[in-house]
């Protein structure tokens, strides 16, 4: 796949300096794997750290999992300074 103008590509990264764009890599594509489909069941995730856009990261998060899974987050950010 080849992106094209309009399309969103989302890097989980440290920072906005530890990534860049790169030229594509050649990729010889071969069969397609067949995956069976998974039965999806609520999950129980743990957020390790804070970050300035957190409040988007968890509405992108629920809208991918099934109803009643549950988020924690650690950090060692003090509640007052959360944004």
């Amino acid at each position: 796949y080849m992106m094209k103008d309009g399309d969103e590509l989302i890097v989980l990264a440290d920072d906005n300096d530890s990534y860049s764009p790169q030229a594509p890599l050649d990729v010889r594509p071969g069969a397609a794997l067949f995956l069976p489909e998974r039965r999806r069941h609520r999950e129980l995730i743990l957020f390790c750290g804070w970050r300035r856009d957190i409040r988007d990261v968890i509405l992108h998060l629920d809208r991918q999992v099934e109803p009643g899974t549950g988020l924690h987050i650690m950090c060692n950010l003090p509640i007052a300074s959360r944004e």
